[in-house]
Parts: structure tokens; sequence; C-alpha cells
């Protein structure tokens, strides 16, 4: 038996799995951001909603653009498989994979019942101990780090 916790979030994400036949009411929010690396401003942040909105930065650029149909069903795929019940709050690398100058990664999903209830879920990670992660968290964290440069690249283009 599945405890309480997974078989909510597996009832909750199914619903954000249906993509845009969803109820209006039921919103979804992915904030992927990184710290670290030479410079200590990471590769970037990106938001990205459930209505198509991505806002991105990097380097000190920002930038806002809207999802074509396909970018947004892929996130909305991603973020409908997710398991968070099954996730660690900080996953680190091995001490021989640590090193200097190390990228650091904070994904927060939060889910808006539309009724007023919140769940929100978090990893944070280093690069290096990206494999560590569980498979539904390492696509959302591949997605979404496409989408943040896709976002760049919408706004350079636009």
């Amino acid at each position: 038996m599945l405890p309480r916790r997974i078989v909510g979030w597996m009832m909750v994400l199914c619903v954000a799995a249906c993509g845009s036949s969803a109820p209006e009411q039921f919103r979804w929010r992915l904030d992927l951001e990184s710290t670290g690396g030479i410079g200590g401003e990471g590769q970037g942040h990106v938001i990205v909603t459930s209505d198509g909105n991505v806002v991105a930065s990097r380097s000190g650029r920002s930038c806002s653009a809207k999802l074509d149909a396909d970018e947004l069903r892929s996130i909305q795929q991603a973020v409908g498989s997710v398991a968070p019940g099954n996730w660690r709050t900080e996953y680190l690398p091995s001490k021989a994979q640590q090193c200097c100058d190390r990228i650091s990664w904070h994904l927060e999903v939060t889910l808006d019942m539309g009724d007023g209830a919140k769940r929100s879920a978090f990893a944070d990670w280093q690069e290096a101990a990206l494999q560590q992660l569980p498979p539904d968290l390492r696509t959302l964290a591949i997605v979404a780090q496409r989408l943040l440069d896709r976002g760049m690249q919408l706004c350079r283009d636009g």
C-alpha cells in the first residue's frame, strides 16, 4: 500500500498531466534556480507557469516569453509525472566528485488547486549529483534547464 502522501500527490499530478483539459482553477508553477560556479551567479533562473509564461534570467539579463503548445505540453508532462513523496530535500555528490566552483540547483514545484489549497515540493542538488535524483525529478530538472535556455533564446529572437 502506498503512503497517503504519495497517493495524494499522484491524484493531484494526474490532473496536471491532462494538460489543456485540466480545470482552469488548477494551476502549477515551476521554479528552477542555480547558484555557484566561477562567478557565483550559477547558470540562471527560470519560472514556468501552467499558462505557458516563462521568466528566464541569466548573467544579469532577464526576459519573459510565452511557450508554444508543444513546449508547454512537454513541461506539463514532466510536472504531471512527478512523485515528490519520493524526493529527498538535498542530493550531494560523493566526496570524490566535490570540487570548487560547483553549480547548485534548487527546484520547487507548486500546485494551486483553486480552492485555496496549495502543495509544494522542492529539492536541492549539486550538478555532479544529477544522476542521484529520482527519475521523475531528474526529468523535470532537465526539462526546466532546457526551458531556461529556450526562454533566453526566445527573448533574443523576439
